[in-house]
């Protein structure tokens, strides 16, 4: 997944942003939270900072 990802970003010329919500994750957020809540915690809340 990250190998497709790393080569459309080069294709295409993107600006790809990397971002972790490291508060969750020191909050214990993972996977067995939910799906839903992990994946908005994780990466929704951590684009948005």
């Amino acid at each position: 997944m990250y190998e497709f990802r790393d080569r459309i970003v080069e294709e295409w010329g993107f600006d790809l942003v990397i971002a972790k919500n490291e508060e969750a994750i020191n909050e214990g957020m993972g996977p067995e939270k939910g799906k839903l809540e992990c994946c908005t915690a994780l990466k929704t809340e951590a684009l948005m900072k």
